[in-house]
């Protein structure tokens, strides 16, 4: 992503709003990610590559 890592651009948005609900996806795991985010937790994570079916079900689960 151009111009802002994805760990910055979950800060940004929770500064906005901090009950927004956010999923992350990234390719390293979500142990590494957490690791990076100082503590702060999203509501849920895509370990990437994924497949359509495991967004849409982690979508369902966490924003639904």
């Amino acid at each position: 992503m151009p111009g802002m890592s994805g760990i910055e651009a979950f800060a940004a948005l929770r500064q906005v709003n901090p009950t927004a609900k956010i999923i992350l996806s990234s390719g390293y795991t979500e142990t590494e990610i957490l690791e990076k985010m100082a503590g702060t937790r999203p509501t849920g994570f895509l370990q990437k590559p994924y497949r359509l079916d495991k967004v849409l079900s982690t979508v369902s689960q966490f924003l639904s």
